[in-house]
């Protein structure tokens, strides 16, 4: 370590922090994890030698601990300037406009979509979603107020379409309020801001991040889902494990990858290219082979 860890005592209660996700870089904060009953938080850096020989038990660890009441979160130290190796994933950079955007409109198509999916399933209930979920419901109780006969599921159905709607309207007005004020007017410029320039405003982030929250406690950790969780856990490790073992199995134009990168980043990369069809698909093709 490059500076000496300031030791604090125990029981002293854990201190508010938020950092950007380094896949989405939306915020993450320790209100995120309200839900579970103890945060695991580890301090890391991807170029430190000691994690990169344990990164695959910390991987292993997580999901272990994936349905339990325990979160797991890694705080990333790394700095681009003192290690260049890192310079290629831009990481003192803010990410570029369209990318900025995919990561918030796949978050709010999400958001929606799974609300709609935990409903229709029964997992979620109407009643508790709109006592606890404010967006929900800021939707939701004029529609049945103005449709007093509509059966839940069209009420649930428009509720949601408003609500999608109102979020997407949010972000496109905040965004092109946020590029005005920062005066960008090229990519080296939108990389060289201070913070995301591609945002919902402060009261609709708010609200997105207690319906995503209610979701993860909800909904991601019922014991409803458990299965499937297991058994998706189950079938993505025994290809990985299977192709690993005997990376032939791999397409030809997965050649060059193998080759540079080795056969546990190659297989992972192809994985999570996958569609859901297409990784069952494999599955059945490879079910025996994953057996052996």
């Amino acid at each position: 370590m490059a500076v000496p860890s300031t030791m604090l005592a125990l029981g002293t209660k854990a201190p508010e922090f938020e950092l950007p996700d380094v896949v989405t870089g939306l915020p993450v904060g320790i209100r995120d994890f309200d839900g579970k009953r103890a945060l695991l938080v580890m301090f890391i850096c991807r170029h430190c030698p000691y994690v990169r020989h344990v990164r695959g038990e910390l991987a292993r660890l997580g999901r272990d601990f994936a349905e339990s009441d325990l979160a797991i979160v890694a705080i990333s130290s790394n700095d681009p300037a003192e290690y260049p190796e890192l310079a290629e994933f831009f990481l003192d950079q803010q990410p570029p406009l369209e990318a900025q955007l995919i990561d918030l409109a796949d978050e709010i198509a999400y958001l929606a979509a799974d609300f709609d999916d935990g409903l229709s399933s029964g997992i979620l209930d109407l009643a508790h979603v709109r006592a606890h979920v404010a967006l929900f419901e800021r939707y939701y109780a004029p529609m049945e107020t103005r449709y007093p006969d509509a059966v839940p599921e069209r009420l649930i159905d428009e509720s949601l379409k408003r609500m999608l709607n109102a979020l997407t309207s949010d972000l496109i007005t905040h965004t092109a309020e946020g590029v005005a004020e920062a005066g960008v007017v090229n990519l080296a410029e939108v990389r060289r801001a201070d913070r995301r320039l591609v945002a919902l405003s402060s009261e609709m982030e708010a609200l997105r991040r207690e319906a995503k929250q209610y979701l993860g406690r909800h909904l991601y950790e019922s014991d409803a889902v458990t299965p499937e969780h297991q058994r998706a856990r189950h079938i993505i490790s025994s290809l990985f494990e299977c192709w690993v073992r005997d990376p032939s199995l791999l397409p030809a134009n997965c050649a060059s990858a193998l080759a540079l990168e080795g056969a546990p980043r190659a297989v992972a990369d192809y994985i999570a290219g996958m569609t859901d069809p297409f990784l069952l698909t494999q599955y059945r093709k490879y079910e025996t082979l994953c057996g052996s």
